[in-house]
C-alpha cells in the first residue's frame, strides 16, 4: 500500500498498487501533456513572432522598393521633361531658320517680280517707241514723196507692201510734187539723219 496526501486539503490516504501507478500515470500523464501544451505555445508564439518580423520585413522591403521606384519615374519624368523642352528649343531654332530663309525667299521673289515687271514695262516701252519710229520714217517717206494726205496714205500703204513709190503710182491723187529735202536738195550739214533719231535714242536707254 502506498499513502497519498492531497495536495489541496493535506489529508492522507492509501492507494493500492494499481490505483497508485493509475495516478501516477495520470500525473505523468497530465504534466507531459502541460510540458506539449506550453512547448507547443512557445513554438506557436516563436512561429508567429517570425512571421510578424518576416511580414516586417517584406512590408518595409516593399516600402523602399516602392521608394526606390518612385524616385527612379521622378528622375525619368524629369529626364524626359528636359529631352522635351531641348527638342522643342531646338525645333524652334529650326523653325525661326526656317522663318528667316522663306522671307528671304519672299524677298528675293518681290525683288525678281519688280525687276521682271520693270523688264516688260521697258519691254512695252521700246515696242512702242519702235512703232512710233516706224511711223514717223513712213510720214517722212511720204512727205519727201510729197504726199498731201498722210492719214489716207497710210492707211492703202500697207496693200502696196509699204512701197511709197507703188502707192504714188497708183494713187497720184494723193501726191502733189516731190518735196525737197533741202533749198538744194541736199541735206544740211548737223542736221539729223531723219525723224527717228530721238526716238532710236529713247529706246536704247528704255532697253538698257
Amino acid at each position: 500500500m502506498n499513502e497519498l496526501k492531497c495536495p489541496h486539503c493535506g489529508k492522507t490516504f492509501q492507494v493500492d498498487e494499481s490505483d497508485y501507478a493509475q495516478i501516477v500515470n495520470q500525473v505523468r500523464d497530465a504534466t507531459l501533456n502541460k510540458e506539449l501544451e506550453a512547448r507547443q505555445k512557445a513554438i506557436e508564439e516563436k512561429y508567429k513572432s517570425h512571421l510578424e518580423a518576416e511580414k516586417a520585413k517584406q512590408e518595409a522591403e516593399s516600402q523602399k522598393k516602392s521608394h526606390d521606384a518612385e524616385k527612379e519615374i521622378l528622375s525619368l519624368k524629369q529626364q524626359l521633361d528636359a529631352i522635351k523642352k531641348e527638342d522643342a528649343n531646338r525645333l524652334q531654332v529650326e523653325l525661326s531658320k526656317k522663318d528667316a530663309e522663306i522671307a528671304k525667299l519672299k524677298e528675293q521673289l518681290a525683288e525678281a517680280g519688280k525687276r521682271a515687271e520693270d523688264g516688260q514695262s521697258a519691254l512695252a516701252e521700246v515696242e512702242k517707241l519702235r512703232e512710233e519710229m516706224a511711223d514717223k520714217e513712213v510720214t517722212h517717206a511720204l512727205e519727201v514723196a510729197g504726199c498731201v494726205n498722210a492719214k489716207a496714205a497710210k492707211a492703202l500703204l500697207g496693200d502696196y507692201s509699204g512701197d511709197v513709190e507703188k502707192l504714188k503710182e497708183a494713187c497720184p491723187y494723193l501726191f502733189g510734187p516731190t518735196r525737197q529735202v533741202g533749198a538744194t536738195g541736199i541735206k544740211a550739214t548737223g542736221a539729223p539723219d531723219g525723224p527717228s533719231d530721238e526716238l532710236v535714242a529713247k529706246a536704247r536707254q528704255a532697253a538698257g
